[in-house]
């Protein structure tokens, strides 16, 4: 399910970083 993360931050990095906490 990692993958998909990391997909939504590729996509969204700035949102994406700092909704998944990365």
């Amino acid at each position: 399910m990692v993958k998909k993360d990391h997909t939504v931050d590729v996509t969204k990095p700035k949102r994406g970083f700092h909704g998944f906490g990365g």
